[in-house]
């Protein structure tokens, strides 16, 4: 949780500068994080270990998609979002995490003024 609190921090200082560094900086955190993806996806072939944190949230995400009827009124993103704390909230349910990580999501996303129910 750490890491992406500072990476929003980055991103909003990102928000201060010209258009055109603003760009360079997003297709640099485009190209990171596919080699970022890469590297999870080389080390765990099969999905079993640690390429499952890439899908944090999408196995909920594609049943709101779904639920929906894959319409425009929710997008991919946005289902993720939702997907991602309910499987935090899961996860407390089911003694995986504590009451503190579903916390610090909830401060993640009110920061980014990002809707999660």
């Amino acid at each position: 949780m750490d890491v992406l609190l500072s990476l929003i921090m980055v991103i909003l200082a990102l928000k201060k500068l010209n258009l055109n560094d603003v760009w360079c900086a997003y297709s640099a955190g485009v190209l990171k994080s596919c080699k970022i993806k890469i590297l999870f996806v080389n080390k765990d072939i099969h999905e079993k270990n640690t390429r499952m944190i890439l899908n944090f949230g999408h196995t909920f995400a594609h049943a709101i998609e779904l639920q929906n009827n894959y319409s425009k009124k929710i997008n991919h993103g946005e289902a993720v979002i939702m997907g991602m704390m309910m499987a935090t909230k899961l996860s407390y349910l089911k003694k995986i995490c504590n009451v503190r990580t579903i916390t610090q999501l909830k401060d993640i996303y009110k920061f980014n003024n990002l809707k999660y129910d």
